[in-house]
């Protein structure tokens, strides 16, 4: 226990000291789109490397489903859940200069997930749950709105291989497939805030 706070307080100490030290060429974000999916928890950090380079690496989690009233039965029917954890990392080049303008993305990522009861989105599996790995193109401005605040949008798509299983009803459901694939989805719709240190 002694050793985690002390790993807890170095770690902190770092952090602040690397954002002084690095005025202008950090920044943190949050997709606000993301939140209203299923209340998905989500943040990007970047790291310029240059005038038209950044680095960047983001995570979400979702561990929540939502269930209507009813009985049991009923209940695990109408289950409705998105869950998932998914961790990427990549590069931005931008035209102009760094967190402001035009940009154009790309990451590999990861994404463990647990979908059921979403039918009525075509581009995502129903009632599924697997790993998938691939690469993501992605493309959008940043909007300057104040010397450290930006506003993001953007676009992308993903593609790769998944490992995944697929049941029958959205909880606790019959096994109906299981395999292996290669995929190309959509990946994210960005309306961020991100905080430019």
């Amino acid at each position: 226990m002694r050793m985690k706070r002390y790993w807890i307080i170095i770690s902190a100490i770092l952090l602040c000291t690397t954002f002084r030290a690095n005025a202008q060429k950090v920044s943190l974000g949050t997709n606000v789109l993301e939140w209203s999916d299923f209340l998905t928890p989500n943040a990007s950090l970047q790291l310029a490397t240059g005038q038209h380079w950044s680095l960047e690496a983001g995570a979400r989690y979702n561990s929540w489903s939502w269930r209507t009233a009813g009985t049991y039965e009923q209940r695990q029917v109408n289950e409705r859940k998105a869950r998932q954890q998914a961790y990427s990392f990549g590069a931005r080049w931008w035209p102009w200069n760094v967190y402001s303008g035009w940009w154009i993305a790309a990451r590999l990522q990861y994404q463990e997930y647990d979908y059921g009861g979403l039918s009525s989105f075509a581009w995502v599996p129903d009632n599924e749950a697997g790993d998938a790995f691939g690469a993501a193109l992605l493309a959008g401005y940043d909007l300057q709105i104040h010397k450290h605040w930006n506003l993001e949008f953007g676009l992308g798509f993903w593609g790769g291989y998944k490992f995944f299983s697929r049941y029958a009803l959205p909880w606790c459901g019959r096994l109906l497939e299981r395999g292996e694939r290669m995929f190309i989805l959509p990946d994210q719709a960005m309306i961020s805030v991100v905080y430019v240190f």
